[in-house]
């Protein structure tokens, strides 16, 4: 996990490109790339920049290798310093073709590129930033939710009580999807934020549970009792005593929330409901690489495997943290 929240912060200076660079002047050779590809951008002092997988030098010639058996000849006399210079920065090489010197760099796309030639490795980077904030905003919202009605229903009992469950059992009645589905149909395109709300109001219940049975077992403790004895008020008992005392399954519960969180974001953004398109998401990725499973296949994949191995972190957190703050677990 720190490995990854690493990448994310260090996304502006891992990757080589920006989340949305497309090659501005051919995307035929860019595009559906397979992990593993380089692509040679040659200067063409008449017209920019020529893109090529491969190349050879015949003559006076140079032999561009555009994919699918398909090459292109460039006269020496072409090559040189693009006119409106190059598309982006880069070393630029240099390469004798008979009595001409052609200028050309390189673009490594270790992880391959997508329909538009963007570098996939770059887009996952600035994905898991997204990403992983949504589900760390939304995990926030939800406990506290949780917490303050767990900790109302808890404390007062009776009628109070009775209410907020009862509430809480119709929340969890409706199923997830389809209720976040439906909220966000409603406030559509209005952005990351409004996604981590209602990521984080439709994700509390659980919580809510916990700190319930958690503070009904405290508030019968002695310690309790002594502070009811000392004249404390009720909200000085509950924030003071009883939250930080029934915080250790909440912790828990959030570390296992974040990586479900994930996957809820993952999917709403695969279903064309979740950030905006143009917002680099794991889930987005997903998505752009649906349509091209069978001839693209890493577009999709790869994105999928690092939502994999997030969640399985977080999970095996969420574990470990159960086992050092619950001895009892160890028994």
């Amino acid at each position: 996990l720190g490995f990854i929240y690493l990448v994310a912060f260090l996304c502006p200076v891992l990757a080589d490109y920006g989340p949305d660079e497309t090659p501005s002047r051919d995307t035929i050779v860019n595009q559906y790339q397979p992990p593993g590809t380089t692509i040679y951008v040659f200067g063409d002092a008449k017209r920019g920049e020529r893109y090529a997988l491969g190349w050879e030098v015949d003559g006076d010639r140079l032999v561009l290798e555009r994919g699918e058996g398909e090459a292109k000849r460039v006269r020496a006399k072409h090559l040189g310093e693009p006119r409106r210079g190059w598309s982006r920065p880069g070393e630029v090489r240099t390469l004798q073709v008979g009595e001409t010197t052609a200028l050309y760099r390189v673009d490594h796309h270790p992880l391959g590129t997508d329909a538009l030639g963007r570098d996939l490795l770059t887009r996952i980077i600035y994905g898991s930033r997204i990403s992983l904030t949504i589900g760390f905003a939304a995990m926030a919202v939800a406990v506290t939710l949780g917490t303050f009605f767990g900790v109302l229903a808890g404390f007062f009992g009776g009628l109070v009580d009775g209410l907020v469950m009862r509430f809480v059992d119709i929340l969890l009645a409706f199923p997830r999807l389809l209720l976040l589905l439906l909220i966000i149909t409603i406030y559509h395109g209005a952005g990351i934020f409004v996604i981590v709300v209602v990521l984080g109001a439709t994700g509390w219940m659980g919580v809510s549970r916990l700190v319930r049975a958690e503070v009904l077992r405290l508030k019968s403790l002695d310690f309790i009792a002594a502070a009811r004895s000392m004249g404390y008020s009720k909200a000085r008992i509950m924030l003071k005593h009883l939250v930080p005392n029934a915080m250790a399954p909440v912790i828990v519960a959030g570390t296992l929330m974040v990586g479900t969180t994930i996957l809820v974001e993952s999917a709403l953004s695969f279903l064309g409901m979740g950030v905006p398109p143009e917002v680099p998401t794991w889930g987005n990725i997903v998505n752009d690489g649906s349509d091209a499973l069978r001839d693209a296949w890493w577009i999709a994949t790869l994105p999928g495997l690092a939502i994999v191995v997030t969640v399985v972190c977080f999970n095996l957190a969420g574990d470990a943290l159960r086992d050092a703050l619950d001895p009892r677990q160890r028994l």
